[in-house]
C-alpha cells in the first residue's frame, strides 16, 4: 500500500465511498497503524465489501499487481480448476512431513466483509452457512459449534489441536476491525473425523479447510475439492452465492488472498536446510513461503516450518497445489542430501507474470530494432541506386577527353550551389526568427492587460489569417524571384567561364553586354538609375500602406483582446465562487463524517467498557467465592485455637485447686 499510495491518489479517492459507506481511510487504517511486520511483507489494506475493489481500483490494482507478481487485473482473467485427479506425486515422506492441509476462503455476495459488517450481517452469515452445512452427507457429515456456547476447556483444546481460531490479537486484524463483537456469531463446523472444517466469521465469511496428519496431500486435496463443491451447491440452493468475478476470482477481505484464496501447506522438519544460507533463495525460486507452525505471527521452533504456496491469483487450484507438492519434495530431497554430507543446488526460478512480461517487452523491442534496421538498409539501397543512376547519366552525356574536365567543373558548380543554398537558408531562418518575434509582440499587445494567460488561439481572427496568407504569398514570391536571380547569376557565371575557356576577353564581354542592352532598349546608366528610383518610390508607398493596415488591425485586435480578457476575468470569478462553495460543502461533509466516526468510536468504547465491567464483575464474583472459603477456614482454625486455649485454662485451674486443697489439709 505504501508503495502506491501517493498524495494525488489519496486526494482522488479520499472523498469516495462504497454503497455500504466503506471509505479509503478505513481500508488503509491497518497499514497506517502497522507499517511493518517482523516475518512477512503485508499488503497494508483490506476491503470492506465487494465494491471496494471497484471504487478504490486506482490504488488496489497496482497493489494487486505487485503482490501477485505482475498479474494485471485490468487485462488478465483468473482460471479455476477443482479437478483433484490432475494432481501428481501427492505423497510426502512422513519422516519429514508431519501434517498436510489445504484451505481457502469464500464470501457471501450481498453482505459486507468482516472489517465493515454490522452485527446483524455477521449473524446472517452464520445463519446462511450453518443451514447449508446441515445438508452435507457421507464422510462430510458433521456438527456446528458456536463459540458463545463452547466451554473454555473445549475451546482451548480445539485451538491446541490447530482446529479452531483464537480471538484476533494481532494488530493487523484488530486495527482492521475484525475483532468487533467477539465472539458473537463466530464458530466452527467439522465433520466427525475432524478432517474437514469450516470457520465462520473469522477473517472472512468462511474458511474451508481440509487437513490430516501425515503426508498424503493427494487425499487431502481430493476431500477439499469435493467438500468445497458441495458447500457451494448447498448455498446456491438457498438463493445465495459466493463473491466472484473474472478479473479477481473469488473476492476475500485481504487482497493477498484474491483469486483462488487457496493456501496449501505442510508442517515439515528441515533442521539442517533451515540453517543453510541458501534456504530463503530456494524458497523464493520455488514460489514458496515459510512461517511458524503457530501462525503468521510466530517463528519456527525446532526446525519445523509451515511451508505453503506464495501465489494465489492468476493460477488454478490444481496448479498451486502441484507447486507446493513439487517444492516440498525438493526441500525434503535437499534435507536428505545435507544429512549425507552432500551439497545442494539452488533451483531455477519458476516463471511468473513479471518474467513473462519482461520477455514480451524484450521481444517487442527486438522486433522494433529489426524494423528500424530494415528501413535504414532500404534507404541506403535506394540512395546508392539513385547515385549510380546519376553517375551513369553523367557518363553517358560526356564525350571522350572532355569527360574528366567537365566532371570536375560540375563538382565545383555543385559545391557553389550548395554553399549558396546554405547561406540563403541561414538568411531565411533569421528572417523567420525576426517575424516570429514580431508575431509574439503583436499577440502580447492584442491580449489586453492580463499577462501569462493563454490567449494565442483566442487572439486569432479572420483578418490575421488573411494577413498571414498575404505574407506567406509574398515570401513565396520573393523566394521565386530570388531563385530566378540565382539561376541568372549562375548562367552568367557559366557563360563567363565558357568564354574564358574559349579565349574571349573582358573587353569583348562588356561590348557584347552593351549591345544586348541597346537591343532591349534599356539604354545606359542614367536610365537604369531612373528605373531604380521609381521602383524605390513604389516600394516605399507599398510599405507605408502595409504599415497603416497593420496599425489598424493591431488596434482592432487590442480591443478584442480587452473584451476577451474581461470575459475571462468574469469566468475566473464565477469559477472561484463555485470552488469556494464546493469547498464549504466538502468541509461540511468531512465534519459530518468526523462526527459520525467519533460517535461510532464512543459507541465502541462504551461497548468495550461494558464488556470489561461484565468481565470484572465475573472475576469479582469468582473471587468472592474463593474469599468466602478462605474466611470459613480461618474461622474454623480460630475456633479450634479458642477451644484448645479454654481446655488448657481449665486444666490449669483444676491443678491449682488440687494444690490449694492439699495445702489446706496439711
Amino acid at each position: 500500500m505504501a508503495s502506491h499510495l501517493s498524495p494525488a491518489i489519496y486526494s482522488k479517492l479520499c472523498d469516495k465511498s462504497t454503497p455500504n459507506g466503506y471509505t479509503l481511510d478505513q481500508a488503509i487504517q491497518t497499514g497506517v497503524d502497522n507499517p511493518g511486520h517482523p516475518f512477512i511483507k503485508t499488503v497494508g489494506m483490506v476491503a470492506g465489501d465487494e465494491e471496494s475493489y471497484e471504487v478504490f481500483a486506482d490504488l488496489l490494482d497496482p497493489v494487486i499487481k505487485e503482490r501477485h507478481n505482475g498479474y494485471d487485473p485490468k487485462t488478465m482473467t483468473h482460471p479455476t480448476d477443482l479437478d483433484s485427479s490432475k494432481l501428481t506425486h501427492g505423497m510426502f515422506d512422513e519422516k519429514y512431513v508431519l501434517s498436510s492441509r489445504v484451505r481457502t476462503g469464500r464470501s457471501i455476495r450481498g453482505l459486507s466483509l468482516p472489517p465493515a459488517c454490522s452485527r446483524a450481517e455477521r449473524r446472517e452469515v452464520e445463519r446462511v452457512v450453518v443451514e447449508a452445512l446441515s445438508g452435507l452427507k457421507d464422510d462430510l457429515t458433521g456438527k456446528y459449534y458456536s463459540l458463545t456456547q463452547m466451554t473454555d476447556k473445549e475451546q482451548q483444546q480445539l485451538i491446541d489441536d490447530h482446529f479452531l481460531f483464537d480471538k484476533p490479537v494481532s494488530p493487523l486484524l484488530t486495527c482492521a476491525g475484525m475483532a468487533r463483537d467477539w465472539p458473537d456469531a463466530r464458530g466452527i463446523w467439522h465433520n466427525n473425523e475432524k478432517t474437514f472444517l469450516i470457520w465462520v466469521n473469522e477473517e472472512d465469511h468462511t474458511r474451508v479447510i481440509s487437513m490430516e496428519k501425515g503426508g498424503n496431500m493427494k487425499r487431502v486435496f481430493d476431500r477439499f475439492c469435493r467438500g468445497l463443491k458441495e458447500v457451494e451447491r448447498l448455498i446456491q440452493e438457498r438463493g445465495w452465492e459466493f463473491m466472484w468475478n473474472e478479473r479477481l476470482g473469488y473476492i476475500l477481505t485481504c487482497p493477498s488472498n484474491l483469486g483462488t484464496g487457496l493456501r496449501a501447506g505442510v508442517h515439515v522438519k528441515l533442521p539442517l536446510l533451515s540453517k543453510d544460507p541458501r534456504f530463503s533463495k530456494i524458497l523464493d525460486n520455488l514460489r514458496l513461503q515459510k512461517r511458524g507452525t503457530g501462525g503468521v505471527d510466530t517463528a519456527a521452533v525446532g526446525g519445523i516450518f509451515d511451508i505453503s504456496n506464495l501465489d494465489r491469483l492468476g493460477q488454478s487450484e490444481v496448479q498451486l497445489v502441484q507447486t507446493v507438492v513439487d517444492g516440498v519434495n525438493y526441500l525434503v530431497e535437499c534435507e536428505k542430501r545435507l544429512e549425507k554430507g552432500q551439497d545442494i543446488k539452488i533451483p531455477a526460478p519458476i516463471k511468473t507474470f513479471k518474467t513473462k512480461a519482461k520477455k514480451e517487452k524484450k521481444k517487442k523491442s527486438e522486433e522494433r530494432r529489426k524494423r528500424r534496421q530494415e528501413r535504414r538498409e532500404e534507404t541506403e539501397r535506394r540512395k546508392r541506386k539513385e547515385r549510380e543512376n546519376r553517375e551513369g547519366e553523367k557518363e553517358r552525356g560526356n564525350n571522350g577527353g572532355e569527360k574528366k574536365e567537365e566532371t570536375r567543373e560540375e563538382r565545383r558548380k555543385k559545391k557553389g550551389r550548395e554553399k549558396e543554398e546554405e547561406q540563403e537558408g541561414e538568411k531565411r531562418g533569421k528572417g523567420e526568427e525576426r517575424r516570429e518575434r514580431e508575431r509574439k509582440q503583436e499577440r502580447r499587445e492584442g491580449r489586453g492587460t492580463r499577462r501569462g494567460e493563454k490567449g494565442e488561439e483566442e487572439g486569432k481572427s479572420e483578418q490575421g489569417e488573411e494577413r498571414r496568407k498575404e505574407k506567406q504569398e509574398r515570401r513565396e514570391g520573393k523566394s521565386e524571384q530570388g531563385e530566378k536571380r540565382k539561376r541568372t547569376r549562375r548562367g552568367e557565371k557559366e557563360r563567363v567561364n565558357k568564354e574564358r575557356r574559349e579565349g574571349r576577353g573582358n573587353k569583348e564581354r562588356r561590348e557584347g553586354k552593351r549591345n544586348k542592352e541597346r537591343r532591349e532598349g534599356r539604354g545606359g546608366n542614367k536610365e537604369r538609375k531612373k528605373r531604380g528610383k521609381q521602383g524605390e518610390e513604389e516600394e516605399g508607398r507599398r510599405k507605408g500602406e502595409r504599415r497603416r493596415k497593420r496599425k489598424q488591425e493591431r488596434g482592432e485586435r487590442r480591443e478584442e483582446g480587452e473584451e476577451k480578457g474581461n470575459r475571462r476575468e468574469e469566468r475566473r470569478k464565477e469559477r472561484g465562487n463555485r470552488e469556494r462553495k464546493g469547498k464549504g460543502e466538502r468541509e461540511k461533509r468531512n465534519k459530518e463524517r468526523e462526527r459520525g466516526k467519533r460517535k461510532q468510536g464512543e459507541e465502541r468504547r462504551k461497548e468495550e467498557q461494558g464488556e470489561e465491567r461484565r468481565k470484572e464483575e465475573t472475576r469479582r464474583r469468582r473471587g468472592k467465592g474463593k474469599e468466602g472459603r478462605k474466611q470459613q477456614g480461618k474461622r474454623r482454625k480460630q475456633g479450634e485455637r479458642r477451644r484448645g486455649n479454654r481446655e488448657k485454662r481449665e486444666r490449669q485451674e483444676r491443678g491449682r485447686n488440687v494444690k490449694r486443697g492439699e495445702n489446706k489439709r496439711e
